[in-house]
């Protein structure tokens, strides 16, 4: 576990007029040296290096506006939403799943709900992506049964979404041979040793694990399209059908997945203008936030309106998206 985090400290406003003498067109609010933390998820996976673009994006101009911005590598979604109910983190990326289920007492979070949960900001859309041996006659989720799979590490977002799997087709931990419990940097090697059959992760597309697993040793693609799943989309609102695009793989067909936007998130008592500035901050640069990760590469400002309005914004946010006209 990281080292465990500072928390930010009081805010105080600063003068519009001392901007203006300075000849600055800086923020007209700033704060004294307020410190602020973005969980993420492994440092080999997508949410670490997205978190450490965020931060260098406001940390660029910490000294006009003394936001200081810090991503933590972290285990994913799930033990980043426990961190942000301890208070031991200001910010975290999450599964838009996770997030939804966390904040309506659903899933994981039945009958203990984490109502403090606020959206930030929408990412990039994450699809639950099943990978399977290439070399063993596998068409369908089912025929895993009997064998070695992987469900996600601990803590993680992964882990969670193959939970609901599990739940969608009606079987169990007893219907496998195994159930690993592998990080996303072990996959490869157990995956093309033929240590497990298959795993399930929750990925941004291209996908650098699914592109090495392929390469190595075949690796296919599940499609994950049943009558079931169907019922399951109709039901659950954070997840929508999501294609795996074919062409990243070099396959003649897109895959069918489903999914939800990673998202940036908060918790309630984090203040307004800390929320504001990080917020203003990263929306001011959304021509690099495109750059961060190839998962990125399309994000625009329309999808800024697709943010989970069922897990409510923070105020903070609220007012840097009237700022800056993508609100009424």
């Amino acid at each position: 576990m990281p080292a465990r985090l500072r928390l930010f400290r009081r805010l105080w406003p600063a003068a519009l007029s001392a901007a203006l003498a300075l000849g600055s067109a800086g923020p007209a609010l700033a704060l004294t040296d307020s410190f602020v933390t973005i969980g993420t998820g492994d440092s080999d996976g997508v949410y670490y290096p997205i978190g450490r673009g965020l931060c260098r994006i406001v940390n660029r101009e910490r000294e006009e506006h003394g936001l200081r911005c810090s991503a933590e590598a972290t285990p994913g979604s799930i033990y980043n939403v426990r961190m942000l109910a301890e208070g031991q983190l200001e910010f975290a990326i999450l599964q838009g799943d996770v997030l939804y289920e966390a904040f309506a007492g659903s899933g994981l979070w039945t009958e203990r709900p984490f109502t403090g949960l606020r959206s930030v900001m929408p990412l990039h859309p994450e699809i639950v992506t099943l990978v399977v041996d290439g070399t063993l006659r596998i068409e369908k989720p089912v025929d895993l049964l009997g064998r070695r799979v992987n469900g996600g590490h601990p803590g993680s977002g992964s882990r969670s979404s193959f939970e609901t799997i599990l739940d969608v087709f009606e079987v169990g931990d007893d219907d496998f041979e195994q159930i690993t419990e592998l990080r996303g940097s072990a996959l490869p090697d157990a995956l093309c040793d033929g240590r497990i059959a298959a795993f399930v992760e929750v990925v941004g597309h291209p996908s650098g694990l699914v592109r090495n697993v392929r390469q190595r040793c075949g690796a296919q693609i599940l499609p994950l399209a049943a009558p079931a799943i169907d019922r399951m989309l109709d039901e659950l609102p954070y997840l929508q059908r999501l294609d795996i695009p074919g062409d990243l793989y070099g396959l003649p067909a897109d895959i069918p997945g489903f999914g939800s936007h990673a998202m940036l998130a908060t918790r309630a008592e984090v203040g307004e203008d800390v929320v504001y500035l990080l917020t203003r901050e990263l929306l001011a640069q959304l021509d690099e936030i495109r750059t961060l990760h190839p998962t990125l590469r399309e994000f625009d400002r329309s999808d800024l309106a697709a943010v989970n309005r069922a897990v409510p914004l923070h105020p903070g946010a609220e007012r840097a998206y009237r700022e800056a006209g993508l609100l009424e």
